[in-house]
């Protein structure tokens, strides 16, 4: 509401303007015939004040800070695109180094283990074969196979059918020796070296026989393997008896 003040001088010189507003009144006095743009201009400010304390317009807002928040943006970006240095990435590639090299010597371990596994299976097998072999002598030639060594030619039986076992004990075992009676081409096809990678076996066999009675005897069949180092050989011993009804 605006209210006009008539004074009693002849030339007015300046001129009452009150605003109301729900907080009250505010006069602004300006000068009526010097500056009338000076005066619209002051309209406009008690106007603003008065919208001000009404709430309905924030002339105190601050501006936006554009360079602080692409800096905090830059930050944020940084944080999340964490990664290694240098000396964590070799720390790092330092202990896989050292596990991996540890695993390599358990497969090594490993391998050599089933390797002498394998070896002791077949010496097993033909230990078994040799005890099957003997119990089809006559039982009072089973005597003859006593002390047959397939390291030692010497010993082989002087007749048949107990030479013709110990000859395919020995080429089972390690195959053809010096020393030994040539096989034929026939006894080849008949009989097989037992390889492991193609590379025969190596081994040897001692039999030993026992008379425990008149009508018993007690067979042993020793195998020997060769072990993970020179001059120390795995033996592989099945024992079985023999009786006379």
């Amino acid at each position: 509401m605006i209210r006009d003040h008539a004074h009693s001088s002849k030339r007015p010189v300046f001129q009452s303007l009150t605003v109301g507003s729900s907080m009250g009144y505010t006069s602004c006095i300006v000068p009526t015939a010097e500056r009338e743009a000076h005066f619209k201009r002051s309209v406009k400010s008690c106007q603003h004040t008065d919208a001000f304390w009404r709430g309905e317009s924030r002339p105190m807002r601050p501006a936006p800070e554009p360079r602080r928040i692409a800096i905090r943006g830059r930050r944020a970006l940084r944080a999340r695109q964490t990664g290694f240095s240098l000396i964590e990435l070799l720390i790092g590639m330092s202990l896989m180094a050292v596990a991996l090299l540890s695993i390599a010597a358990m497969f090594s371990a490993g391998y050599t283990d089933v390797h002498a596994g394998g070896m002791t299976t077949m010496g097993t097998s033909a230990a078994r074969q040799m005890i099957e072999d003997i119990q089809t002598l006559p039982f009072d030639r089973l005597v003859n196979v006593n002390s047959f060594d397939t390291t030692n030619a010497g010993s082989l039986p002087a007749s048949n059918p107990e030479r013709d076992l110990a000859r395919k004990w020995r080429y089972t075992l390690a195959g053809e020796g010096a020393g030994w009676p040539a096989y034929s081409i026939a006894e080849k096809a008949m009989w097989s070296t037992l390889t492991i990678s193609g590379v025969p076996l190596g081994a040897s066999g001692q039999i030993a026989v026992v008379q425990d009675s008149p009508t018993l005897r007690r067979i042993t069949v020793t195998v020997q393997l060769p072990g993970r180092t020179a001059g120390a050989p795995v033996p592989v011993q099945l024992t079985t008896l023999i009786s006379r009804l």
